[in-house]
């Protein structure tokens, strides 16, 4: 199984796609986005409530909620990846304060 981002190489295609930041029915703007976080974000969207992600009235204040929650959702994203981070570097950090069965040369502190 390919993630998102590897399927669209696969294709011969960019690894982004055009994310709409207030939600597509509040307005045409888009921004390139890289394909995993895009589906992440998208799938967030699909908490919010209907009548912000349809604003159906065109209502200024909806647009403006939407763009606060895709907000939000990009700080969840980010709060994931930043926790993903710290997982891989204390499992480096393990991994290196294991007994070593090949005793490693004495680091030079430079004395």
């Amino acid at each position: 199984m390919l993630c998102r981002r590897c399927t669209l190489l696969a294709q011969g295609l960019a690894p982004t796609e055009d994310d709409h930041p207030f939600g597509k029915r509040n307005s045409p703007k888009t921004r390139a986005m890289d394909a995993n976080d895009h589906a992440l974000v998208t799938a967030l969207q699909g908490y919010w409530p209907t009548a912000t992600q349809r604003n159906k009235h065109g209502s200024r204040k909806v647009k403006l909620a939407a763009g606060l929650r895709r907000l939000n959702d990009l700080r969840a994203l980010e709060r994931e990846q930043s926790d993903q981070v710290t997982l891989e570097i204390e499992n480096m950090i393990r991994s290196l304060e294991e007994p070593d069965t090949d005793r490693d040369a004495p680091m030079d502190d430079g004395k």
